[in-house]
């Protein structure tokens, strides 16, 4: 299992959500009103009311979006999908968020990936729908999370949900591999921390967590037991992948993911996958910039010609 992202609900879970949103007219004596509902737990709920036209969808659509989106990205040879319910619509909150899964690997550049895409619609905003991809790759005993960069996730107009865009295409995600082939071999064999202190905090920064004895710890919502536990769970993880890995960053990111992975709670875990991807992404882009910069400036003619013949 990659970090049990495949042990999902059935897909049918997602059956009491595909409900249509109604809209029509009223008349209140000249006054044409257009009155938007849904039909929640047996109650048909008001969503707006507007002397207006305005653009809207239904959950019905965003879920259909989803699948005809998976079903195109990277053209996966079969589905067999599962879903992780994130966030439900009730009376108070019509928000419906949730990560469709297909549990088959799908194969990309020669390496096997397992495919998913959070989909997010609430009738606070009803006039988009985002979709967001990430791809998850088991490279070790304990795996390492690869996840789409920001330049993936896709918030379209509602009345557009299934016209899926040129950046949902292979050869974007391959561009994207070839960055992150180049920047995971500069950490492994150029950077380092010199202490598991400085590694601890570097995976604070990057999870977004406060957990280290230098920390400020919030007595009053976690007890030090905690704390305590998650310290050696990141500690032991260093340590096994330094041992397996070598002293560089690339073994810390594994630990990280690692750390991440152990998360009883999934949308823990899912926040610190999506933490780990969006640095990652700015890491690479700057790492990027740069090897482009020192080649502009550096690289004499024998240089570009034999790059042209490599």
């Amino acid at each position: 299992m990659i970090y049990n992202i495949t042990r999902t609900q059935n897909f049918a879970a997602l059956k009491e959500f595909y409900i249509p949103a109604i809209c029509h007219p009223i008349l209140k004596g000249r006054t044409k009103t257009y009155q938007l509902s849904i039909p929640l737990n047996g109650q048909e709920l008001i969503v707006k009311k507007s002397d207006k036209k305005f653009k809207y969808t239904s959950f019905a659509n965003v879920i259909l979006g989803s699948v005809m989106r998976m079903k195109k990205l990277f053209a996966p040879d079969s589905l067999d999908l599962g879903v992780h319910l994130i966030k439900t619509p009730n009376s108070n909150d019509l928000s419906l968020s949730f990560e469709l899964v297909n549990k088959k690997q799908i194969r990309i550049a020669g390496e096997e990936y397992i495919l998913s895409i959070i989909a997010e619609y609430s009738y606070k905003k009803m006039d988009t729908v985002t979709y967001f991809p990430i791809l998850y790759r088991q490279t070790c005993t304990n795996g390492q999370v690869a996840i789409l960069g920001e330049q993936f996730k896709e918030t379209i107009s509602v009345d557009k949900f299934l016209e899926i865009g040129c950046e949902w295409t292979r050869c974007n995600f391959e561009s994207y591999i070839g960055r992150a082939t180049t920047y995971f071999e500069y950490i492994r064999k150029e950077q380092s921390f010199s202490s598991t202190e400085d590694r601890i905090r570097f995976i604070e920064k990057v999870l977004k967590i406060k957990i280290s004895n230098s920390s400020k710890r919030n007595k009053k919502s976690i007890s030090e037991n905690y704390f305590e536990r998650e310290e050696i769970s990141l500690s032991n993880a260093i340590e096994k992948n330094l041992e397996m890995l070598g002293n560089n960053n690339f073994a810390v990111y594994n630990a990280m993911t690692e750390f991440a992975s152990k998360q009883n709670n999934w949308e823990t875990r899912n926040s610190y996958f999506l933490h780990i991807g969006k640095y990652l992404f700015n890491e690479m882009k700057k790492a990027s910039k740069a090897n482009k910069k020192h080649w502009s400036e550096s690289l004499v003619w024998q240089g570009v010609e034999k790059l042209a013949k490599s």
